[in-house]
């Protein structure tokens, strides 16, 4: 499957459909899944740093769409994608074993995990086609 660049452009047009469907279910019913969750609900002045930490994840799926247009021209999104997702899931991974994160949502770092390991993938297939086509 990503053997070739039509498979990495699958890869990052998910990517994109990720943090964009999962961005716009938690923008639109946070109150509703952190209740269903039995977790507290925060004060509502708190509201826009959850708002923010969303709508960079949609900023992201952004740039993972327009990685999935140019490949070879976008591997700066594609480095940042590997450091945010590797630094939620290891976030995810913190509040699971000291704060009592829910298990439901500690499987959206893992799936985090899974894109950043396959993006590290992508980073080196580009180096090593880059230092093929030096010599």
């Amino acid at each position: 499957m990503l053997n070739d660049d039509a498979g990495y452009k699958r890869l990052f047009l998910l990517a994109a459909a990720y943090n964009l469907a999962l961005g716009l279910v938690f923008l639109l019913l946070f109150s509703q899944i952190v209740t269903f969750l039995h977790m507290a609900v925060p004060p509502p002045q708190s509201a826009v740093f959850h708002q923010m930490a969303i709508l960079l994840a949609m900023v992201f799926g952004i740039g993972y769409y327009m990685v999935s247009r140019d490949l070879y021209g976008q591997r700066g999104i594609v480095v940042l994608g590997i450091i945010a997702k590797t630094t939620v899931f290891l976030l995810f991974l913190y509040h699971v074993l000291f704060s009592g994160l829910h298990l439901l949502l500690f499987i959206i770092g893992v799936g985090d995990l899974i894109f950043a390991l396959l993006f590290y993938k992508y980073i080196r297939l580009v180096r090593i086609r880059a230092s093929a086509g030096a010599r």
